[in-house]
């Protein structure tokens, strides 16, 4: 640190925040470069209910799976056995992610899930009520794969 003088008192000025100062600001977040990475094949957040759950299940293209999980904390990751790609690749054939509308979590569902799903490029919100009907197979099998996992 540097002791500077002013008005008869001494102030000290941090050296470090001089150089930060000069050395310009720093790199940016925007959403076209939060990528969510070329293999991606899907991604879940499911959080809420009765226990305050917070748990992330991500598949990428060559079916590898990971689960990042809050309560009870849990990191696991696995592979999809051959039939469990096949069939969650038909299930992701089948929906059309840009023609699904996004509903927000009803205020009037207590205690139930709220689940944000990325897949094919876009971006999906909904709780236990408001699960469109085109997404509840593939939520099933989702959820199947997590509650795997988490055990």
């Amino acid at each position: 640190m540097h002791l500077v003088r002013h008005s008869g008192r001494r102030t000290l000025v941090p050296l470090f925040a001089l150089v930060l100062l000069s050395c310009g600001p720093g790199p940016t977040t925007t959403s076209s470069s939060r990528s969510t990475g070329p293999s991606l094949l899907v991604a879940l957040h499911r959080s809420g209910g009765l226990a305050g759950t917070d748990d992330r299940l991500t598949i990428d293209g060559e079916g590898h799976v990971a689960l990042v999980q809050s309560r009870p904390p849990v990191q696991r990751s696995s592979e999809l056995a051959g039939d469990e790609s096949d069939a969650l690749r038909r299930q992701l054939a089948a929906v059309d992610a840009k023609a699904i509308r996004t509903t927000k979590a009803n205020p009037q569902a207590a205690d139930s899930f709220v689940y944000d799903l990325d897949i094919k490029g876009g971006h999906l919100t909904f709780d236990d009520t408001t699960v469109p009907p085109t997404l509840r197979p593939l939520l099933d099998q989702l959820t199947a794969i997590l509650g795997r996992l988490a055990r």
